[in-house]
């Protein structure tokens, strides 16, 4: 079982986690999170999904792509996408639906040619 804390010193956060280096960097991610404006990492994951949406056709194959983003971005996107009940008007207008696959691990974004699977680093 994760063990875990966080503090205020000097106004910023710390955590300090033990035994789930993957659920650490999750609670990491939120805690930084707390400082950045909720639209700011809503267009930062619109962003991320434009990107992935170009990169796309470059890797396609039979009508699927995998696309890879650092962990970091991958979490901001799985944000946008599932936390923060971003409008739909909001996203790329090209993705037409999207789920999480491969017991979580995966954002599946479907578009009218292809379906683009992105994963983490």
């Amino acid at each position: 079982m994760a063990r875990f804390y966080h503090s205020c010193r000097r106004g910023q956060t710390q955590f300090v986690g033990l035994h789930n280096p993957e659920f650490n960097l999750r609670i990491s991610a939120l805690l930084l999170m707390q400082n950045v404006p909720q639209n700011l990492h809503r267009i930062q994951g619109i962003n991320h999904l434009n990107k992935v949406l170009d990169y796309a056709p470059f890797v396609e194959d039979e009508g699927r792509a995998t696309v890879h983003l650092s962990p970091e971005d991958w979490h901001v996107v799985l944000d946008t996408l599932f936390h923060m009940q971003t409008p739909k008007e909001e996203l790329p207008d090209a993705i037409s639906d999207f789920q999480l696959t491969n017991e979580d691990r995966t954002i599946q974004l479907t578009t009218s040619e292809m379906v683009i699977d992105v994963e983490q680093i």
